[in-house]
């Protein structure tokens, strides 16, 4: 017996007539069934959704829950780690950066601050490498809007910076 997966029922027209829960078999005459992680937001009577959105999709729902880019600092090997991005992450970096190129210092008034990465450990960031950071972020996000459009594949998660 398969493993129920969850999911939409598609019919020809590329309409969603069913979101499922625990699919299991195969789907009724003329219709087609498409297994999705992520259910949230998905109503019947609409356009399906292509496998790239799912994707997509899929990335947005683990980096919302913080799985976040992994940076490798090519200059300063101890700001190399795993940098949650989910929107509060993403105020904050672009925060810090703006005081930083606003001319307002680092966090703290010192010459580095410390800046956690996902699981809480300390990075000591100056204001010439910190933007680098906020940077990387940028451009991940962006990337990921693109994919999203359809216009691109999906960014790797894996972010160099100098």
């Amino acid at each position: 017996m398969a493993n129920p997966q969850n999911g939409v029922l598609i019919n020809s027209g590329g309409t969603i007539v069913g979101v499922v829960q625990g699919f299991v078999g195969s789907p009724p005459t003329g219709q087609t069934f498409m297994a999705m992680d992520n259910l949230t937001g998905i109503v019947a009577g609409t356009a399906a959704p292509s496998v790239a959105s799912q994707q997509a999709a899929t990335i947005l729902a683990a980096s919302g829950a913080g799985a976040g880019i992994v940076l490798t600092c090519t200059s300063n090997a101890a700001l190399s780690g795993t940098y949650a991005i989910d929107p509060l992450s993403q105020q904050k970096i672009t925060a810090i950066a703006a005081a930083i190129n606003a001319n307002l210092g680092l966090p703290g008034g010192g010459s580095t601050f410390n800046y956690p990465d996902i699981s809480g450990a300390p990075h000591a960031w100056t204001a010439v490498e910190f933007p680098k950071l906020a940077k990387a972020a940028l451009n991940f996000i962006y990337a990921l809007d693109v994919a999203l459009a359809g216009s691109t594949s999906l960014p790797s998660t894996a972010v160099p910076i100098e």
